[in-house]
Order: structure tokens, then C-alpha cells, then sequence
């Protein structure tokens, strides 16, 4: 129920073919070898042909580069490949490899010196399909994609999905996106991009270059980021709920991207999150005095942190019989793939802004997670 992926190389196949006995042929190999070419294919020798027709199959293995392991394993059931010679701003080439799944995804995979990088999913179609055929436009930029019943052409170039800030736009390591002066688009020369590394230093040092040139509109340099976080609770899109002592109430926000590590901040003290969907949730079972305060969800990829989203809990002093609605309703995405660390969990639970959640409901939810 998975698939490997290895990565060959063309001189390791041309050098069996020109030195490997055949297998189960024990004579002289005939002159012109089997295989070579020539350029009068009706003047071969009737032994050559021969031993191409009998014995067509190489006595010694090909390997693949990567001896003992393969360069890629997933659970997935993957269908078709194809890949893509990548230059990025700074004129290194890269690999990308497209993986078509059975349930009519498309795994866009960086090979990253031998180590693969998973920077995006793409859903297809609105329910399960199986691809029939791709076709890559390599010059284009486009992925043309034959379906049961459709045809789609998937953009590779869909930078716009990384253009929250410099750093997001490097973190995802995509050569076919580069942040510039418009935001993430696609790879320009001298565009900022750091695709073996994925490290976001190189924005607050183009930051730091650009600041001098344009003093009189600094906001206007769009490679400019916030390396801190803002104190200010509106700046951070956050968001008040006053709930009653005793009651349950859970705290939710987006994961925007799988390689990232989320977890909820509350008074110096970090909680784990409980993984739900695409949403990261940090369950209270029963509010008490020092349940409130300002949380914060936090991720934290490589040497970029951010916070995500910000919820103030305060103490509602009546005792209405409803309980608080989450901070945020669970979204899917459908650009990001989970990392090999995700859990196998595959209950669903739908929730959405006004619904109320008993206790009940919460235990269930917990006991399903764990």
C-alpha cells in the first residue's frame, strides 16, 4: 500500500549495456554488441540479432544512485511521474518531480541534494479520480493532465499561494517562485530564493540592503518583514471570547503549511497542539481562573517563527447556558501535503463558526485523538 521512488542514472544504464554478459547466454558476444548502434541496422550480423532476440535481458543489476535506500517513500499509491529541469534565481538547476496519485493528486517534490521536499498538493477534482496521463510544458510551466473525465492544466508557477511575506515564499522552497519587489512570483534573476536551505535570513539581509534607497516609503519594499511579533492584539488579527468558569472551551487555528511545528503559548507556557483536520486545537475541559488571557498560536519552521493567531479568554460573569464557539472554524487546504510525521487519524469532525459544542462533544473529540 505505498510507493518508492528511485532516482537512476543514464551513465550506470549506458555502461550495462555496454559491458554486461547477456543472461542465459554463455557464447561469444558477436561483433557489432548486441545493442550498440549502428548505422545500417538491416546489415547486422544474424548472431547479433539473435542475441537480442533470445536474450534481451542483461546479466548484472542497475542500481539506483541511492544503493540502499530509495529516494522517496510514501504511502501513497503513486500512478505517473514526471520531471522537470528547474533553474532557479541563481542560475542552479534543480529537480522537481510531479507524482500523480490514485485519488487524483498531483505531489510537487523538490530533490534536494538526494532528499526529498514535499512543497505542495494539488486536488485536481472535487472527488477522487484517477489520472490517466500527464504532460509536461516544461517551457510553459504548465502540467497538462488527463483525467476520467476531464483534462486539467495545472500551473506550476502558482507563487501566489506563497505571497504572504518574503519568508513564507522562501520556506517553500519552490525554484519556480522568487520573492521581488512585487511580492512571490515567478523565478526572475537576482530574485530572493534560498531552495537547498529554505533559510529566511536572506530576506532581512535584502531588507537590510533596499532600507537606504527608498528612505521615504520604507512600507513600500515589499522584501521588508517583521522579525518580531506585534504586541498589538488587533495588528495580529485577534480575537475575543468571554466564557463562563467551568465550562469547556477550545482554542483553533490554521496550519498553513505541514512542515511547520505548531503549538499554543498561554502565560509562558507552551502547549502541544491536538491536530484536527487542518486546524491546530488546544482543548480546555473546564475553564478556571487561570485558563485566561492571551493565547497565541504559534509556528515555528526552520529559523522562521510567527504567530499565527492570538485569542483573549475572559471571564464571562453571567452563566448563560451556551458554551463558547471555537475561535475559528477548521478549513481544509489543498496546496499543502502532510510530512511523514503527521498522525494516520481519520476521523472527520466538521465545525463551524455558531455551533455550540457540549462537553460531551469535546470528550468524544479527545478520545478520538488520542
Amino acid at each position: 500500500n505505498g510507493t518508492a521512488v528511485c532516482v537512476y542514472s543514464m551513465e550506470e544504464i549506458d555502461r550495462i549495456f555496454q559491458n554486461s554478459l547477456f543472461k542465459g547466454y554463455s557464447e561469444d558476444i558477436p561483433n557489432p554488441r548486441p545493442g550498440t548502434c549502428v548505422s545500417n541496422s538491416k546489415a547486422l550480423p544474424l548472431a547479433t540479432v539473435n542475441v537480442i532476440k533470445d536474450h534481451p535481458e542483461m546479466r548484472d543489476w542497475i542500481h539506483p544512485i541511492q544503493s540502499y535506500t530509495p529516494f522517496y517513500i510514501s504511502n501513497y499509491n503513486y500512478t505517473k511521474i514526471v520531471v522537470d529541469r528547474v533553474q532557479a534565481s541563481d542560475y542552479t538547476m534543480h529537480n522537481v518531480l510531479l507524482l500523480a496519485t490514485d485519488t487524483g493528486k498531483i505531489h510537487k517534490i523538490l530533490n534536494d541534494h538526494f532528499k526529498p521536499f514535499i512543497i505542495s498538493e494539488t486536488h485536481l477534482s472535487n472527488h477522487s479520480d484517477v489520472i490517466r496521463s500527464m504532460k509536461l510544458d516544461s517551457r510553459k510551466r504548465k502540467l497538462v493532465v488527463g483525467l476520467s473525465e476531464q483534462i486539467s492544466i495545472l500551473d506550476l508557477q502558482r507563487c501566489q499561494d506563497y505571497n504572504g511575506s518574503c519568508a513564507e515564499c522562501v520556506l517553500a522552497r519552490d525554484p519556480y517562485c522568487a520573492w521581488t519587489e512585487a511580492g512571490c512570483k515567478p523565478t526572475v534573476p537576482g530574485g530572493i530564493q534560498n531552495i537547498d536551505g529554505g533559510q529566511t535570513n536572506v530576506c532581512l539581509k535584502t531588507a537590510e540592503v533596499k532600507i537606504p534607497e527608498e528612505p521615504k516609503k520604507p512600507t513600500s519594499n515589499r522584501t521588508r518583514r517583521d522579525t518580531q511579533p506585534s504586541s498589538s492584539l488587533n495588528a495580529l488579527g485577534a480575537s475575543v471570547h468571554s466564557v463562563p468558569l467551568g465550562v469547556p472551551f477550545y482554542l483553533s487555528c490554521p496550519i498553513d503549511s505541514y512542515h511547520a511545528h505548531y503549538s499554543w503559548e498561554h502565560l509562558g507556557k507552551t502547549r502541544p497542539c491536538l491536530r484536527l483536520q487542518a486546524s491546530c486545537l488546544h482543548l480546555i475541559p473546564s475553564m478556571q481562573t487561570e485558563h485566561y488571557g492571551d493565547y497565541q498560536c504559534v509556528s515555528k519552521e526552520r529559523d522562521y517563527t510567527r504567530v499565527v493567531r492570538v485569542v483573549r479568554a475572559t471571564q464571562l460573569l453571567s452563566n448563560p447556558s451556551i458554551i463558547s464557539r471555537p475561535a475559528r472554524p477548521v478549513r481544509p487546504i489543498n496546496t499543502n501535503i502532510e510530512d511523514s510525521e503527521s498522525n494516520g487519524a481519520t476521523t472527520v469532525m466538521a465545525m463551524q463558526a455558531g455551533w455550540f459544542v457540549t462537553f460531551a462533544a469535546l470528550d468524544i473529540v479527545v478520545q478520538l485523538l488520542q
